[in-house]
């Protein structure tokens, strides 16, 4: 029957695209790992010592001396780490604008993280729900100058226009 022929055409049809994506992947990963080794090293050596300096303030000696402010702020910055790892990991299998997504999510969160530190007010509303790393872009700025760059560029193609589908 033609159900019959539909089903086993559109298990082929999933099978191929699998098999084509699974070899996209690992071939993209080996060129990627081949073409950029120095620097995916000197990232996964710089989010590991980011890693380091967290968690000595997790494993703080006096952890009453660890303020909420302190402790959340570290908190975003771990995320942002894991976001960009996620990043680079996509980067290696292949995807070239997911990737970009990622980021902007870590940029979010380390300028979070960074308005504890330079606004008085940020924690507060911070914890009354009532700021999130969009809303911090511009106190950022004024710790990293380029974090606005950064952001705009990661934004434009972080939303989906004729720009970023094809």
């Amino acid at each position: 029957t033609m159900t019959v022929d539909k089903e086993e055409i559109f298990k082929e049809i999933a099978a191929t695209v699998t098999n084509v994506i699974k070899t996209y992947s690992l071939n993209a990963e080996k060129e990627v790992d081949e073409k950029f080794k120095l620097q995916l090293a000197h990232s996964i050596y710089l989010l590991t010592h980011i890693y380091v300096l967290l968690k000595s303030v997790a494993d703080h000696p006096k952890q009453d001396e660890v303020t909420d402010e302190l402790f959340d702020s570290q908190i975003l910055v771990w995320q942002a780490c894991n976001s960009m790892l996620a990043a680079t990991q996509l980067i290696r299998q292949g995807y070239p604008l997911e990737p970009q997504f990622l980021m902007r999510v870590a940029i979010e969160s380390f300028s979070l993280a960074m308005s504890f530190h330079l606004d008085e007010n940020s924690y507060i509303q911070y914890k009354n729900e009532k700021l999130s790393g969009k809303d911090c872009i511009n106190t950022a700025k004024k710790a990293i100058k380029e974090i606005g760059q950064i952001y705009g560029l990661l934004s434009a193609v972080t939303h989906p226009s004729r720009k970023t589908t094809g």
